[in-house]
């Protein structure tokens, strides 16, 4: 069972990976299921019975099935098919005409058109054409074929009429055939793109939560970072998201010290420690914001703290900006103090000098696989720094975690000169003024 289990996750694994190439082909199965439908329709069916005589007593019957090969014979089908309007010539006579002896003298001839009245006619003039040549001179180089007594038993009255499930049932088969032939192509194509899109693929893969996401922009130039540190407030609806995150991150300290991670080329991601740090100085909370990595992907942001930590840079309030860890001086003011680490995915070690009290990792949708997040969260833990929580940037917007989750119950950071509203009840996707 366990296998089995194993089995059908590594399927829709599979299948959320290619599912356009699955549906793809369960598209075109479903057409060309219609399609074989329309150019195959289900006819009306009629049927006429024949009484077939017996021979004199002195030549031998023919056999009813020999009967029956007489009755769909060219000469016999082309006279039907002339009686019939639009005519139709033997070659389409042949799949439309049954001849079957239901006893030893009586012949059932099943007679298939495109309307009931087509059938019925067709049925008909088989039978009268069967009769015709049963019982004239024509039949004499064979022998007598029934004698002068054959004759129509019943006559062609009542139509069956084609199923009207034959069109859907045909296109379900289709789709069918076109969902084995996808999933076939698509577990022989390899496993693909690995990496994770859905939060709850990356909850699974890391071992911890997804607490929130949130839309942000890469920043590639210092001066980005400059606007960011040193101008940039959060609009309403993002301060609500920004400030629960926070309030998250501090897990009931008197002080937030927290590390905030993102992975090596995650660009977008790495935004997410600058951006807390700036909404918590707008906020009125005294913030001090570090930079601990010597990671290429975070020159432009460790070149843009390290001049603004200078002395003569311009400041903003309630920030305090480092290039590398500094012990900054007691205070008895709750404060938050931010480090943006960079991990390499490869071997995820972070500074072993830092202890915050708490981790979290930043990471973009589709930027990371399971194998990659697993890694990561065996080495940030074998370090007794392990990741206590994930923030998604740019989900997709339809998975049902990043719609809502019951968020935690915490609000012990300060509300310096009114800022901050109530915590929602529900944590939502908010696309935030960062990316702008």
């Amino acid at each position: 069972m366990e296998e089995q289990a194993l089995d059908l996750k590594s399927w829709l694994r599979v299948a959320r990976r290619r599912w356009l190439l699955i549906g793809s082909s369960m598209v075109l199965g479903l057409a060309g299921g219609v399609a074989y439908a329309w150019a195959n329709p289900v006819l009306f069916t009629s049927q006429a019975l024949v009484l077939v005589a017996p021979s004199p007593t002195n030549r031998p019957a023919l056999a009813i099935t020999t009967q029956a090969e007489i009755a769909t014979s060219q000469a016999i089908l082309d006279s039907a098919g002339a009686q019939v309007t639009p005519p139709l010539g033997y070659a389409v006579l042949q799949r439309r005409i049954v001849a079957t002896g239901i006893t030893a003298n009586i012949l059932q001839i099943t007679a298939s058109g495109t309307t009931a009245r087509q059938a019925k006619e067709l049925a008909n003039a088989v039978a009268t054409g069967f009769v015709t040549y049963a019982t004239s001179g024509a039949a004499s180089p064979l022998g007598p074929t029934a004698g002068t007594g054959t004759a129509i038993l019943d006559r062609a009255t009542t139509v069956v009429a084609p199923s009207p499930w034959h069109t859907p049932m045909l296109g379900l088969v289709g789709a069918l055939a076109g969902l084995l032939v996808g999933t076939l192509i698509a577990l022989l194509a390899g496993p693909g793109d690995e990496r994770l899109r859905r939060l709850e693929d990356i909850e699974t893969a890391i071992g911890a939560p997804v607490d929130a996401s949130l839309s942000l922009r890469a920043r590639a130039e210092p001066s980005d970072w400059f606007d960011l540190l040193l101008r940039w407030t959060p609009g309403i609806e993002s301060a609500w998201l920004i400030r629960q995150i926070l309030d998250h991150m501090a897990d009931g300290q008197s002080d937030t010290d927290v590390v905030v991670a993102s992975l090596r080329g995650d660009r977008t991601a790495l935004a997410l420690a600058p951006t807390l740090a700036a909404s918590a100085a707008a906020f009125g909370i005294p913030t001090t914001f570090i930079v601990e990595t010597d990671d290429e992907s975070a020159s432009s942001l460790r070149e843009a703290t390290a001049t603004l930590a200078a002395d003569s840079a311009p400041r903003r309030p309630n920030l305090r900006l480092f290039e590398t860890d500094r012990k900054r001086t007691p205070s008895s003011a709750k404060t938050i103090k931010v480090t943006a680490v960079v991990l390499d995915p490869r071997e995820p070690r972070r500074p072993a000098a830092n202890r915050a009290n708490t981790t979290w990792l930043a990471l973009s949708r589709g930027f990371a696989t399971a194998e990659e997040l697993a890694r990561v969260s065996r080495g940030t833990a074998a370090r007794r720094q392990p990741i206590g929580g994930v923030v998604v940037v740019n989900p997709v917007l339809d998975d049902p975690i990043a719609a809502g989750r019951p968020a935690r119950t915490a609000t012990h950071l300060p509300r310096a000169n009114g800022a901050g509203r109530p915590v929602p009840g529900r944590m939502r996707d908010i696309t935030t003024d960062a990316t702008r």
